[in-house]
């Protein structure tokens, strides 16, 4: 923090809350740095001064693929109040997500564009990799790390209709639900979620889209470490009920992006 320290001695504004800090009920001083206090929901945060740090911020909060994933102004909002605090920091995020290049070419667009195909290793047999697929993925990416759940929706694709999976369920006792036929809505939380991962895969990947498996992980975290717009809360705090430490979390300074 000794950064943060020495620019905020720089700044003029922050100087005079400081030498009338008495009078500054929003404010507080520790080891020489000004914190803002926030809503009862928000911890304390260092007052960010003008100039470069700001801009760093926006950038780590927002560009990079471990800590913002190209999230839109809400999130983005979120993750830097709960961090840091500057009196024009809205309109910033607002104007730094708006003049995004990634953000504006990749935008959710409910009517789809055409994609571009990029082919996967042929399977042995009909259908037979997306099941394998699609069952690897039940046991150790859903029934071995949160239990085995009582009952499962899926679309109709045939990785979920085929006789390895239905096995599965029985097995299992699990009761399968199927959305009805060409009708998305029935699923239509996770269509709507789909379409914003999608957004935001195409924003981090490569031109060729060959390397969206490894943005998944990234995105996904950065999702989940964000606040949710109708739940009001972050799906990582509800599973694990505390707050996900970001990778630039754990830096004592504000590393320059520029």
């Amino acid at each position: 923090m000794d950064d943060l320290r020495k620019r905020e001695e720089e700044e003029q504004k922050i100087q005079e809350i400081k030498k009338n800090i008495r009078n500054k009920k929003h404010y507080f001083i520790e080891d020489g740095i000004l914190f803002r206090k926030q809503q009862l929901s928000l911890p304390p945060v260092p007052y960010v001064p003008a100039g470069r740090m700001r801009a760093d911020i926006l950038k780590i909060y927002h560009d990079t693929l471990a800590n913002g994933a190209q999230f839109g102004r809400d999130k983005t909002l979120r993750k830097i109040q709960e961090r840091y605090y500057w009196p024009t920091m809205i309109a910033h995020i607002r104007n730094h997500i708006n003049s995004c290049l990634p953000c504006a070419q990749n935008k959710y667009r409910r009517q789809k564009l055409p994609g571009k195909l990029k082919p996967i290793p042929p399977p042995e047999g009909i259908w037979k990799l997306l099941t394998t697929t699609a069952v690897k993925f039940l046991i150790n990416d859903v029934i071995l790390k949160y239990g085995t759940p009582t009952s499962i929706l899926t679309d109709n694709g045939t990785h979920f209709t085929s006789q390895v999976m239905n096995k599965l369920f029985e097995n299992l006792e699990v009761t399968h639900l199927y959305s009805t036929v060409y009708h998305p809505q029935t699923n239509r939380q996770i269509e709507r979620f789909n379409a914003t991962m999608d957004g935001k895969i195409i924003a981090l990947c490569n031109e060729r889209r060959t390397i969206w498996d490894e943005v998944l992980q990234f995105v996904t975290f950065n999702y989940n470490a964000s606040i949710h717009a109708t739940a009001k809360q972050k799906p990582f705090e509800m599973m694990h009920e505390q707050q996900a430490t970001l990778p630039f979390d754990q830096q004592n300074e504000i590393i320059s992006l520029t």
